[in-house]
């Protein structure tokens, strides 16, 4: 496997790894009914995690993945591919 695919492989699994972490913090926080303003900060946190693991697949995957996805989704809720 060339080094290009073993470090996009190691930095997606990173970010997917710190973002279920970060998921797994909010259901403790349900889970243990931490203060409100504690949740909301840690949802927001998670959320942010969320948000950097799709522009980092998008950034290392290049947005032919995300066009495909949508053209995907467009045939199977019967809008046509165009």
């Amino acid at each position: 496997m060339p080094k290009s695919i073993f470090i996009r492989r190691l930095l997606v699994g990173l970010g997917a790894v710190v973002c279920l972490a970060a998921w797994a913090v909010v259901g403790a926080s349900v889970l243990l009914d931490w203060e409100r303003s504690t949740s909301i900060v840690v949802f927001v946190i998670a959320l942010l995690a969320t948000e950097a693991l799709f522009w980092l697949c998008a950034g290392l995957l290049g947005w032919k993945v995300f066009e495909n996805r949508a053209a995907i989704w467009r045939r199977l809720t019967g809008r046509g591919a165009a």
